[in-house]
């Protein structure tokens, strides 16, 4: 109970600074039920140009609304009768398509999903999940039954679907079975997706109309800020063979050789003037490209292929897949700089790296931003309490003015912590949790 509670909190062994640091935002002002009436007023908009927006005939890209809304003023409620509203509105039309609302967890969408079956029982209601993600119509299951494998796959850059799932009339022993199979023949009125989709490629059997992202979607937008990804000069100067193709395999070289020079000259903040010294151009990156994603190479395995197989094939490729992949994404942020007209390139540092046995070497680490992947481009609204307009913009460059929904809250206290990172987890009960 909640004398328990407070019990806990105050014997526990928590040391309160001498005094805070300086408030780095500004205290939320405003009415709530201002606050609630501008998030009406977004939904509604963000509904009107769903509806006008026609993707064949468009010029520009779909419109993309901001709203910062303080917690407590009920957007996630006010998403969902949103969504409920375009679609019958949709459907009146003859529109087949869905509407969309990412949510940043699971148990999140499941609640989403317990509030539409209420509010509209009449609609379809679907959860996408994705391969390691619990069955819900068979406990103690994934989605896919070989999760573990598919995920080996993905690391080492093949395709899960010919590779576990099915090749010719080799199918998975699970295909009958499988939930993540199960749910590509799913049709919805309203899909419910992890933010993690919207960086991978969409669903063929989810057809969005427009997307509402309910939080701060951007932990899944950058790549590089973890676990370094690094690629030494020395290697990307090294042939990177594509097989069966000779001509491409020395075109890449020679391209790959030539960033490798200009990364070395370039200084630790790679330059573009070193960059243009070699004489790339965008179009020498666009074919560097292409001819580093044509060099991966498919693992030789069928879904009958036994698991300790797969993993010796995987191991054989995953090396030279990563390679590839890394070239890859190295010469589109280079690409990038140079169409932007910049002077050194975003995301790129040239560093001494050690290696596993204490050796040195020059490498080039990346950090990079990913796109929105194909088929998520619609008209969307962004409802969250913390996600930073110049971070948004940096994915949805023609993102407008930012809509504000703050209300004061005069009986509750924000403390940012900055010295150690907090998951959802953290907050949920465990055996831990009176100890903490």
């Amino acid at each position: 109970g909640a004398d328990d509670v407070r019990a806990a909190i105050a014997s526990a062994p928590v040391q309160v600074p001498a005094s805070w640091g300086p408030a780095t935002a500004a205290a939320p002002v405003g009415t709530v039920f201002d606050a609630r009436r501008r998030v009406s007023e977004a939904f509604k908009a963000w509904a009107e140009r769903a509806l006008s927006y026609d993707p064949e005939t468009a010029i520009l890209p779909p419109p993309v609304l901001d709203i910062r809304v303080s917690t407590g003023i009920g957007k996630s409620y006010t998403a969902r009768r949103a969504a409920v509203n375009l679609v019958r509105t949709l459907r009146a039309t003859d529109d087949p398509r869905a509407a969309v609302l990412a949510v940043p967890r699971h148990n999140l969408g499941d609640e989403y999903a317990i509030d539409l079956a209420k509010i509209a029982p009449d609609l379809v209601v679907q959860s996408y999940r994705g391969r390691s993600a619990p069955d819900p119509e068979a406990e103690g299951e994934t989605m896919c039954r070989r999760a573990d494998e598919a995920a080996a796959v993905q690391k080492a850059h093949g395709d899960v679907r010919s590779t576990l799932c099915r090749q010719g009339n080799d199918r998975c022993a699970f295909f009958e079975i499988c939930g993540h199979n199960r749910q590509r023949a799913a049709r919805a009125d309203i899909w419910i997706v992890p933010h993690a989709t919207l960086w991978q490629a969409k669903p063929a059997m989810i057809e969005p109309a427009a997307l509402v992202i309910d939080e701060d979607p951007t932990q899944d937008a950058f790549g590089g800020f973890g676990a370094p990804v690094r690629l030494a000069l020395d290697e990307l100067a090294m042939p990177l063979t594509i097989r069966q193709d000779d001509a491409g395999t020395a075109d890449l070289a020679e391209l790959s050789g030539r960033v490798a020079s200009a990364l070395r000259a370039g200084g630790d903040r790679v330059s573009l003037a070193a960059i243009k010294a070699e004489g790339l151009t965008t179009d020498d990156l666009t074919e560097a490209r292409r001819l580093a994603f044509k060099a991966k190479i498919a693992p030789d395995a069928r879904p009958s292929t036994a698991a300790a197989d797969l993993a010796e094939r995987l191991a054989q490729i995953g090396p030279h897949n990563r390679q590839a992949m890394n070239r890859a994404r190295l010469f589109g942020i280079i690409k990038e700089a140079i169409e932007a007209g910049l002077e050194k390139v975003p995301g790129l540092v040239c560093e001494t790296a050690k290696g596993k046995e204490g050796e040195t070497f020059r490498a080039v680490r990346l950090r990079w931003r990913n796109e929105v992947a194909t088929g998520w481009t619609v008209p969307t609204l962004i409802a969250s309490a913390t996600a930073r307009p110049e971070v948004l913009r940096a994915i949805w460059p023609w993102l407008g003015d930012v809509i504000e929904a703050d209300a004061a809250s005069p009986f509750v206290s924000i403390r940012q912590i900055t010295d150690r990172q907090f998951g959802a987890a953290s907050l949920a009960p465990s055996e831990h949790a009176g100890s903490v």
